[in-house]
């Protein structure tokens, strides 16, 4: 269509360093606009893209209406703002979002998990504060925004304030049992598995510190919460120093953990084989997946990790989590250039999940290491 014509045209002109006559050929495209909110968030989206952010201004002006009553497109407004150095104006367009459907606390949550995707992370927390700060604590609302806002922050590094958001939940949810229970219905999310993710948070945050026997405290808290949760006995497996007692129960949990995933896998592969099925293929994409993780991140037989890694990016391609663990097993195998090449996907995938980024820095980190060594 004419649209796509003109943004064709349009990048074709960036790319030949012709600026003006560019802005000019993107400007006729949104004169081909009927102003429906699905067309302006998409033409918003594609400004934004291609840097074009004096054109959303323009938008807003031209559609007041739309931008007044969706917050979305005034987040896209703002994010454009600030892109453009005017954090003052990025800043007033953030409060009048906010204030859209105070009432409804779903539409915010949506909003946060929206904003933290394209890695905004600070509109993000003020969106799930919003619905925490504003609605009972026993809430369904306030309990999800607690646990969606923990897993950010988490990311974030920010793990003594995300065991803080995960605490006052699960006390919220001790008083409550009916509370507890409708939370594991509608979000499908078991009750000591939260608690032990707040102790292992706690954990990473004092490996910070180097307090090393608080962290031994919190992981063993956490590991007898929930013995099956993986990233646990990899942190358990990676405490320094620790002592021949600790290093066995990490050992054996491993050997459980892979046990396991092994008897798991033996049963469902031999039933995608017969009658291949995409359910059963994506449960069998991740059992490769989480095994590959932890034997990538502690010991075991490297190659193999990696040829796991690959099988559940067979069975669910483009998968940034699973292109993360294929990265991490590369390097563990040594292979640095492969560690590199799969982690840049994933984070091609997947820009704004942090701990994608951090690998990556530390997969070049030593691909770089290796390639100085060799001259």
């Amino acid at each position: 269509n004419a649209r796509d014509l003109l943004r064709w045209y349009a990048h074709l002109l960036h790319q030949l360093d012709r600026p003006e006559e560019s802005l000019a050929a993107v400007r006729q495209t949104l004169d081909l606009m009927d102003g429906t909110r699905e067309q302006l968030l998409d033409t918003v989206d594609w400004l934004i893209e291609h840097e074009t952010y004096v054109l959303v201004s323009e938008l807003a002006t031209r559609y007041p209406n739309q931008f007044g009553e969706f917050a979305m497109l005034q987040y896209r407004l703002a994010e454009a703002q600030m892109k453009q150095g005017d954090a003052e104006a990025a800043k007033q367009t953030v409060a009048k979002a906010r204030a859209m459907k105070a009432e409804e606390p779903t539409e915010h949550i949506a909003m946060a998990v929206s904003l933290q995707e394209r890695g905004l992370f600070e509109w993000a927390e003020g969106e799930y504060r919003l619905v925490i700060d504003n609605f009972p604590a026993a809430s369904y609302y306030v309990l999800q925004s607690r646990f969606l806002m923990a897993s950010m922050l988490h990311d974030l590094q920010r793990d003594n304030e995300a065991a803080d958001m995960l605490e006052v939940a699960l006390q919220t949810m001790d008083v409550d049992r009916n509370l507890q229970q409708m939370m594991e219905l509608r979000t499908g999310m078991r009750v000591v598995n939260a608690r032990a993710q707040m102790n292992y948070y706690r954990a990473e945050h004092l490996a910070r510190q180097t307090e090393w026997e608080k962290v031994r405290e919190n992981l063993t808290k956490a590991i007898e919460a929930n013995p099956d949760d993986v990233d646990v006995v990899i942190a358990m497996y990676r405490v320094p120093n620790a002592t021949d007692e600790w290093k066995a129960d990490a050992m054996r949990r491993i050997q459980s953990a892979v046990n396991g995933f092994r008897a798991q896998i033996a049963t469902i592969e031999p039933i995608q084989q017969r009658a291949p099925n995409p359910e059963v293929g994506r449960q069998l994409a991740l059992l490769y997946n989480n095994l590959a993780w932890l034997i990538g991140n502690t010991t075991g037989d490297y190659a193999e990790a990696v040829r796991l890694s690959h099988k559940s990016l067979e069975l669910v391609p483009d998968t940034a989590g699973y292109l993360d663990t294929l990265g991490r097993c590369y390097y563990a195998k040594g292979d640095y250039a492969n560690a590199v090449k799969y982690q840049a996907q994933a984070v091609r995938l997947d820009p704004h999940t942090q701990q994608i980024r951090r690998q990556l820095d530390l997969f070049e980190k030593a691909l770089a290491g290796k390639s100085s060594e060799a001259k």
